[in-house]
């Protein structure tokens, strides 16, 4: 028999040393586990900020959806209080036009013998006006034609009194013999 063989020392060292063994794959064991459930816990701690993210992503956009639709409202009032208020001027406006119409028709015998009277008014004044300017014309080229006739160099004195004075101030005569009233 084999444990004859083996004497209590020897038996009891391979129990101990089988009780080692056990005890290292226990640990083993549990270490394998225990780095099993840290991966887990990192696995369901990422899941869960990535879940958190998401959530807070999501609550981001109801919160933009929400004011995005709050500005559509807004705006859709703006435009129905714009259609009011040009429909309420566009009334406005066209019962001033029927009102002027009105008015334009009850006035058109008036207004055209006024607009007759007053374009004959116009046109008198303008005629008076061109005889004044004529008269005015004629009434200068007769003092020209005087003053020359009493003084038929007074315009070449004029001229060169003119020259001279320009010719000390560096500047010369304009080409053009033309000489003001």
């Amino acid at each position: 028999a084999p444990e004859e063989a083996l004497g209590p020392t020897d038996v009891t060292l391979i129990a101990a040393s089988l009780e080692v063994a056990y005890e290292e794959r226990m640990l083993e064991s549990r270490l394998a586990a225990a780095a099993m459930a840290e991966e887990h816990r990192n696995q369901r701690d990422a899941f869960l900020a990535e879940e958190d993210a998401a959530r807070e992503r999501l609550a981001a956009s109801e919160s933009d959806l929400r004011d995005g639709l709050a500005l559509l409202a807004a705006s859709e009032r703006g435009v129905a209080q714009q259609r009011e208020r040009r429909r309420v001027y566009n009334e406005a406006r066209q019962r001033e036009v029927e009102e002027w119409k009105e008015q334009a028709s009850k006035m058109d015998v008036f207004d055209s013998e006024y607009m007759l009277q007053d374009r004959r008014k116009t046109e008198a004044i303008a005629v008076q006006h061109e005889a004044a300017r004529q008269a005015e014309e004629a009434h200068w080229e007769r003092r020209r034609l005087a003053e020359r006739q009493m003084m038929p160099y007074a315009d070449e004195d004029e001229l060169f009194t003119q020259d001279y004075l320009l010719s000390r101030l560096g500047l010369v005569r304009p080409t053009d013999n033309t000489t003001s009233r």
